[in-house]
C-alpha cells in the first residue's frame, strides 16, 4: 500500500512540474564566464546564478 501511494505521488509531482513549466513559462537566461569568456544559455522559471559548464567556475550571475 505504501509503495502504491509513493508511486501515485511521484506521478502527481511529475504532472505538476510539467503543468508549472507550461503555465509559468521558462526564462532563457544568458551567462558569460568571467574567467574565460565562455557563453551559454539555460532555461529556468526564475533568474538564478549558474556554474560554467566548461571550467566549473561557480556563482556566475546572468547577463543583464
Amino acid at each position: 500500500m505504501a509503495r502504491q501511494l509513493a508511486d501515485q505521488f511521484a506521478e502527481l509531482d511529475a504532472e505538476d512540474e510539467e503543468t508549472f513549466a507550461e503555465e509559468e513559462g521558462l526564462l532563457d537566461i544568458q551567462f558569460r564566464c568571467p574567467e574565460y569568456g565562455h557563453e551559454w544559455q539555460e532555461q529556468w522559471p526564475s533568474a538564478c546564478d549558474s556554474e560554467c559548464p566548461n571550467c566549473d567556475t561557480k556563482n556566475i550571475t546572468a547577463l543583464t
